[in-house]
């Protein structure tokens, strides 16, 4: 891959930016400034910023499928009403340590918002250490406690086939990974998958990519490294001008888009006069190629099916336009003997893929139609040869005489 630009498309100043999510229904970027306590959403179409102000730092954010958003503040996880600007409590959590906070936190793909505490920092990225746990608060509101001994709970996220779970403890400069249950939420088999070099800098915020990599961003590294959890290994840097790089998502219209979040706090007067974008929020477009995209709608849509996990993938289908099209939703659900949930993407699929799809979950009679409709004389030969001629008597009359008028084109 060839060398990462970098652009900062967030001009306005972050403490310490965190929690980049996109948000897809109004092509928007949602971060959090933790040490600032303000949620903002940036507008990508107008470059409008809005923002609410949290009571206590808010470490992460995440979109809330009724609607708004939920945040990890202080040592609580809250609801966020976008409209009515209000903040209202889900669950409060370390009434008996006072002195930790929520920092970083992202949502699985069955809706549960894992989240990590920390101690107060002393000064940037310097804390009381083992204070800080890793939670998981469910659609239900219950919350599940997985471990403690934390230094800075901090990046996370899941393997595409959702089987793996990825994290940063940042003190411990490594990347690590849990086999992870997608049923129940479940961990185990803690191991590291990489470990990052002291000048690397403090790995911070994470996200994976469409093809299973992660890219993490460096605290005081100035760069967001991609690296291979299979392997162990570094695939590349991206480096930018500002120090204190915290995070990390993609977005924009295919998700190909890298946003980085940066912090300034800590930084002297000369260093500022130095970095002056230290705190804003930085693009590298088009970082992720389209055929990456297409190969992790085929890559989810397989691990759905094979989990059986059908309600998830009719939600991955309608989450927007599919880039590999309707007709492997199709056959994928064929394949796995599921012709009702086959049956719901008939009708999105294109025109050329009518009979196909028609054919694959055995509705003749939608699939005699569509190839008369085509006039498509190998589509009606097709059609022709799953017919029995003592059983869809009408159909072959019909389809002879289509093949008759196809021929004569």
């Amino acid at each position: 891959m060839s060398s990462i630009k970098v652009a900062c498309v967030i001009k306005e100043k972050n403490e310490i930016g965190e929690s980049p999510i996109w948000e897809e229904k109004d092509s928007s970027l949602v971060y959090v400034d933790i040490t600032g306590q303000r949620v903002s959403r940036w507008s990508s179409l107008t470059g409008h910023i809005e923002s609410i102000t949290t009571e206590k730092p808010v470490g992460s954010v995440v979109l809330r499928k009724a609607g708004g958003y939920v945040i990890a503040e202080g040592t609580r996880f809250a609801f966020v009403d976008w409209v009515k600007r209000s903040i209202t409590t889900a669950v409060q959590l370390d009434k008996e340590k006072p002195n930790t906070r929520f920092n970083d936190g992202k949502v699985d793909p069955a809706g549960r918002f894992f989240a990590g505490t920390m101690g107060i920092e002393l000064r940037p990225a310097v804390v009381e250490r083992k204070q800080g746990s890793l939670y998981t608060l469910h659609p239900d509101r219950s919350v599940v406690h997985h471990f403690d001994q934390v230094d800075i709970s901090n990046g996370l996220d899941w393997s595409l086939d959702h089987r793996i779970f990825y994290y940063i403890d940042s003190l411990a400069y490594m990347v690590e990974a849990f086999d992870y249950d997608i049923q129940t939420g479940g961990l185990s088999n803690r191991r590291a998958v990489y470990k990052v070099e002291p000048d690397e800098g403090i790995p911070d915020g994470m996200c994976i990519d469409t093809e299973g990599k992660l890219w993490v961003a460096c605290y005081n590294g100035g760069r967001v490294l991609r690296i291979d959890p299979q392997t162990g290994t570094r695939l590349q840097t991206v480096n930018l001008p500002v120090g204190k790089t915290t995070s990390c998502c993609f977005g924009g219209k295919d998700y190909t888009d890298l946003y980085v979040t940066t912090a300034y706090k800590g930084m002297d007067e000369d260093s500022l006069a130095k970095q002056p974008e230290a705190g804003c929020v930085f693009k590298s477009a088009d970082v992720i190629e389209p055929q990456h995209v297409k190969r992790f709608w085929w890559l989810k849509l397989k691990a759905l099916a094979e989990k059986g996990d059908w309600e998830e993938l009719e939600k991955f289908a309608k989450s927007k336009k599919s880039p590999i099209g309707y007709l492997p939703f199709v056959e994928v659900c064929i394949k796995h003997h599921n012709k009702h949930e086959a049956s719901k993407y008939v009708s999105r699929v294109t025109p050329e893929q009518k009979v196909k799809a028609h054919l694959a979950v055995g509705d003749l009679q939608s699939a005699t139609e569509a190839a008369i409709e085509r006039r498509n004389e190998s589509e009606i030969i097709t059609v022709l040869s799953r017919c029995s001629a003592t059983t869809d008597v009408i159909l072959v009359e019909r389809l002879n005489r289509a093949k008759a008028t196809a021929a004569k084109k």
